[in-house]
């Protein structure tokens, strides 16, 4: 399938409760169950993808998720040209999964092939938004697990993700007689433990559960109990706003992959016109998972040990031989301050640039007048100042140029995580360096 950016009229709305007019009309103007996406056509033949980086979209469409799938499909141009704009994967390819109740829904499960580019939109526009549910705290979420434990495959996949959105709790067994009923085939057992079920997903996909809060305090804590319980509560990413999905699900593929820190991924949002309000919101959602992710303790599925789409100077390594990957180089739960901080007066005594040396100075005499009110991400770790010469290394990290070159006379490792990395390459950071020159140039009269 195609593999192009892609793009449509959409009239994207600011309320965090509303859709555009383009996916009213697209998403949800099917009345039944689409042929195309009843998950029985895949029961002797399996559902494959052969792309680097399968996505599963698995979206709870009962009436309590309200908007949430129109609003998604209202971002997915967003989405995919971010992942291919700022390179976090190299081949994304989606599939969508729609999950009801097979208690008592019509369509309770609907499963789309993979699609890229505008094919996605064309899968989406197939989607039956039933709108129903059991009303009881469940959802039939695990059946969607066990679709893409057995009637899926991945055949050249690197760095495969599972994202379920949804608000309730899943059922801990599955009954072989929906099972036969939806998809066509009977399982060994007579019921399925879900629990398992999830447990073996986590070995084929990086899962995550994008957590919508339920409208009921008590059965809140009940729900995420039972998810955290499964998949760890690292990835139960819990947002409010039903706009901010993408942004969470983009920062958790962006961490994954290794090309992007939480920090260097709040910079992305930034320089696409985020609110400080959604940017808490992800950061918030983000913040466990990113802590576990660089301590090592957070297991990744890769496919390939020689994968391209992973960056392997974050993670050091990846290996899967049981499907139970974990990240290898470092027993330590926590990172030592690894650098003293530099002067910034020691690095750049032989400055000779005149505009340079004046903009440098201009900036430490606004950070003076300021101190604790600039944002961290234009101030420079080894030397606290705001950066006027910007670089990454090939971890992710950003640095003032000067002061990476002088801790790489005497190391190896990154300032931030005391790690080996696996070069010294320094890739100028524009989007930071624009960053600053509009603090500069809208600051610059108060140093004056």
């Amino acid at each position: 399938m195609g593999g192009d950016y892609y793009d449509r009229d959409v009239v994207y709305t600011t309320s965090a409760t509303t859709y555009s007019d383009t996916s009213a009309k697209i998403v949800g103007a099917v009345t039944k169950m689409h042929p195309d996406l009843d998950p029985i056509r895949w029961k002797d033949n399996k559902l494959q993808c052969q792309k680097a980086n399968p996505i599963i979209f698995a979206l709870d469409v009962t009436g309590s998720m309200g908007e949430w799938t129109r609003i998604i499909y209202d971002k997915m141009p967003m989405f995919y040209g971010q992942i291919m704009i700022q390179s976090y994967l190299k081949e994304p390819s989606i599939s969508f999964c729609a999950i009801g109740d097979y208690t008592c829904d019509e369509a309770p499960l609907q499963i789309t092939d993979f699609a890229q580019g505008t094919e996605i939109d064309q899968m989406l526009a197939k989607m039956f938004l039933e709108g129903g549910g059991g009303g009881s705290c469940f959802e039939s979420y695990e059946l969607a697990s066990y679709f893409y434990n057995n009637n899926c495959e991945l055949e050249n996949s690197e760095l495969p993700f599972f994202f379920v959105t949804g608000d309730e709790s899943f059922y801990e067994k599955i009954p072989e007689k929906y099972i036969t009923r939806i998809l066509g085939k009977s399982p060994k057992d007579n019921v399925i433990n879900a629990r398992e079920c999830w447990k073996a997903l986590m070995k084929k996909f990086n899962v995550f559960l994008i957590k919508k809060p339920y409208d009921e305090e008590r059965r809140e804590t009940q729900i995420t109990k039972q998810w955290t319980e499964t998949l760890g509560e690292e990835r139960i990413l819990k947002i409010e706003h039903p706009k901010a999905c993408i942004d969470v699900i983009l920062g958790a593929i962006a961490i994954t992959s290794g090309n992007r820190t939480l920090e260097t991924y709040i910079v992305d949002m930034r320089a696409r016109d985020q609110t400080q309000e959604r940017i808490d919101e992800v950061t918030n959602a983000l913040q466990k998972y990113n802590t576990k992710f660089l301590q090592f303790k957070n297991k990744i599925v890769t496919m390939k040990e020689n994968s391209s789409t992973i960056n392997k100077n974050n993670i050091d390594f990846f290996k899967i031989d049981d499907g139970n990957s974990f990240s290898q180089g470092s027993n330590s739960n926590t990172f030592p301050n690894p650098f003293i901080k530099m002067n910034s007066s020691e690095l750049f005594t032989n400055e000779q640039d005149k505009e340079t040396v004046k903009l440098r100075e201009d900036l430490i005499a606004m950070k003076n007048i300021f101190k604790n009110e600039i944002p961290e991400h234009l101030l420079c770790p080894i030397t606290s100042d705001i950066f006027v010469d910007p670089v990454m290394t090939c971890d992710g990290h950003t640095y003032e140029r000067k002061a990476i070159e002088a801790w790489f006379v005497k190391h190896n490792t990154s300032p931030q995580t005391n790690l080996e990395l696996m070069n010294k390459t320094l890739i100028p950071n524009y989007v930071i360096k624009q960053l600053v020159k509009a603090f500069y140039e809208e600051n610059l009269d108060k140093i004056k």
